[in-house]
């Protein structure tokens, strides 16, 4: 394995640096079992005089994680409000059913519906027992209003586009990827 190293003149950072080294140990072991017939680490060390922080960087030409074995990933906007400014889903305390629906949903318990933005829930499989939530709320919570989305995607995109040549290039496809198919 070949260690490619990039260490940018940068200021001192306030760090533990046996924290660092637990990470950059645990980093390394994971590179050199994704490259069993070797490969490169990038070690990189740079600063952002914009955020104030310096940056490290851990990055390996290993195979990755296989498609099959990726998180499943679920987004739904549980802070929209009726027309009346109402809260749609009563609140934090209720979280926890959501949570369950994602739990549910990696055990392949329960459904999710494919959309634009992601995967959500089928409306029979969040558990409403003792909820005050009407159908109509409901629908109204797992609906992607297309251009609401777009306009959030734009926020979002302006949000990494502070992260510079930080940001991996697989979120900026990601973000770019669910715009495409919200158009």
């Amino acid at each position: 394995i070949h260690v490619e190293k990039q260490f940018d003149n940068v200021p001192e950072a306030m760090a533990n640096g046996n924290q660092i080294q637990q990470v950059l140990i645990n980093l390394l072991i994971n590179a050199r079992q994704a490259m069993p017939e070797g490969g490169t680490v990038l070690l990189k060390l740079s600063h952002d005089p914009d955020q104030g922080m310096v940056v490290m960087t851990v990055r390996d030409s290993g195979s990755g994680i296989p498609q099959d074995k990726l998180p499943k990933i679920f987004h739904v906007n549980w802070f929209r409000r009726d027309a009346n400014g109402k809260f749609l889903w009563p609140g934090f305390g209720e979280n926890l059913r959501v949570l369950r629906w994602i739990v549910d949903r990696c055990e392949n318990r329960v459904s999710a519906e494919e959309t634009a933005i992601g995967y959500l829930p089928a409306a029979e499989d969040i558990d409403l027992t003792g909820l005050d939530v009407s159908d109509d709320e409901l629908a109204q919570l797992l609906n992607v209003d297309r251009d609401q989305w777009r306009a959030e995607l734009d926020e979002v995109g302006e949000y990494l586009d502070s992260y510079g040549d930080r940001l991996p290039a697989e979120l900026r496809a990601e973000q770019q990827k669910v715009a495409q198919d919200l158009s």
